[in-house]
Formats: C-alpha cells, sequence, structure tokens
C-alpha cells in the first residue's frame, strides 16, 4: 500500500488514495490517533483507518431499495445486508497534492449501485486540525448520503449530549423509530447534539462536522469509531436520504482538533 504524507507542524497524516481515498493515519505529537492496517484486527479495508462513505452510510437493509419506482438489489458485503458505500476499497484519483493538502476523486456507480456520480474528497492539515470535505456530484438526480467512518485508538471515555437514537433492528439495521439514547455498548446513530471532547492518551480530540447524525461504534476493546453522517444508516429505506440534482452537489464537512 502506498501513501501521501501530509504535515502540519506535529500534526501528521498518511493518505492510502489506492484504498478508498482514505486516511491511514493520524498522529499528533507522536500519538496515533487511528486504528492503522497493521493492527492485528484491521482483517479487511471497513476495519482501520478513516475512510469515505458514499453514496450511503451504514447498511442498506438487504441491500435493496426502491427509487421512483425501480427496486435496486445492492452487491451484499455485510452479511444479508450492503455497508458503506461504493468507494471504501476502491482506488481514487489524486488530482492534487501540497505538503499539507490533497484533493482526490472517484467514481460511485458499482457494486450494484445504478446511478452515475463522482465524489471529490479533499484533505487538509495543519498544527492540531485536520479538515475533511466530500462534495458529491450527479449525472442524474439520485439519493444519497455521505459520511467519514474514523476507526480511533480506544478513549478514556466517550460522552455527547444526543437527545436521540434511532432503534436498531435485531438484523443490525436502522428503523425510523426515535428513543432517548441508551448506555453503551453502542452500534447505533445519534442525532440533537454533538460528541464532547475525548481523550486518546494525552491528546484531547474535538469533532466537529456539517453533518447532523453520528454513528457510534464501540463493541471492540482496542477501537471507537465515531462517524458523521449526513443522514441515518438505511436513510433511502426509511424517507431519510437527501437527493442529489445534476445542477445541485452535496458537500459535507468533517474537522477533527487535537490539543
Amino acid at each position: 500500500m502506498s501513501v501521501i504524507h501530509l504535515s502540519g507542524g506535529e500534526t501528521l497524516v498518511a493518505v492510502a488514495p489506492e484504498v478508498g481515498g482514505r486516511v491511514a493515519s493520524i498522529t499528533h505529537r507522536g500519538v496515533d490517533l487511528l486504528v492503522g492496517p497493521d493492527h492485528s484486527m484491521a482483517t479487511d479495508p471497513r476495519t482501520w483507518g478513516c475512510y469515505p462513505m458514499v453514496p450511503w452510510c451504514g447498511r442498506i437493509a438487504n441491500g435493496q431499495f426502491n427509487w421512483n419506482g425501480e427496486d435496486i438489489r445492492l452487491d451484499l458485503n455485510s452479511g444479508v445486508h450492503a455497508i458503506h458505500g461504493t468507494v471504501f476499497s476502491t482506488p481514487w484519483w489524486v488530482n492534487g497534492v501540497s505538503e499539507s493538502h490533497i484533493e482526490m476523486s472517484c467514481s460511485i456507480a458499482r457494486h450494484g449501485w445504478p446511478y452515475e456520480g463522482l465524489v471529490k474528497h479533499a484533505i487538509s492539515v495543519e498544527e492540531g486540525h485536520v479538515s475533511m470535505s466530500l462534495e458529491v456530484t450527479a449525472h442524474e438526480a439520485m439519493p444519497v448520503q455521505v459520511g467519514w467512518h474514523p476507526w480511533f485508538v480506544k478513549p478514556a471515555a466517550i460522552d455527547s449530549t444526543f437527545t436521540s437514537m434511532y432503534v436498531r433492528a435485531d438484523d443490525y439495521s436502522t428503523t425510523a423509530d426515535l428513543v432517548q439514547p441508551t448506555d453503551p455498548p453502542w452500534d447505533d446513530c445519534f442525532t440533537g447534539g454533538e460528541v464532547l471532547p475525548f481523550a486518546i492518551d494525552d491528546v484531547n480530540v474535538r469533532l466537529e462536522s456539517s453533518c447532523d447524525h453520528w454513528v457510534m461504534y464501540d463493541m471492540t476493546s482496542y477501537a471507537t469509531c465515531i462517524e458523521p453522517q449526513s443522514g441515518p444508516p438505511n436513510g433511502v429505506n426509511i424517507g431519510q436520504a437527501d437527493v442529489v440534482q445534476p445542477d445541485m452537489p452535496m458537500r459535507q464537512t468533517f474537522d477533527l482538533y487535537f490539543e
């Protein structure tokens, strides 16, 4: 795997365009903040780094949905479900790179997704700050969700101000019902609040995003995933997917701050 190194003072980022246009590692003041590809539990591209999820996030139940009267069947890659979109393991094109910035792009029409579109991923680094943006343009109107899936090295604790949590079905797909947040362990989607700052070793991490949904997954002993998403998993089946038109791209941002 080849990587491109970006830097901003004591904040170092490695990007792997060939593996889903992802951030392979983030190091701040010598502390590794993400689970890397060499970890014993990094068994496939879904389980390490921080990768874009496009054109859907999380699970689409049974890999099926109906759009404008057409039944769509996606390739299944998580048991009976299709998970995390079409681009997280696909090589991306590098459009431009400097010491502290990279821009990449990728087609989203694969793995059963029938609609043509392009996603761009931009990553910038400065001291104590990594910023990312995703922009999706469509050749035709289509449902779209975007997000990021960071695998953080296990924090000491996670807290939030979320007011609502989506009910998870027995098969781990997301329903339209909302309840008050429960205690961990989580593999759940939350809204109506924010993730509070947390610590990894002696680095304090603060997350901000233009996305208004967050999935938290903490069912492993070594990592916690805190995922900003533009909508809930299974959104296209529960009436919560955005529509991107050819003349109206979708753009979302994700900012990580370190102290």
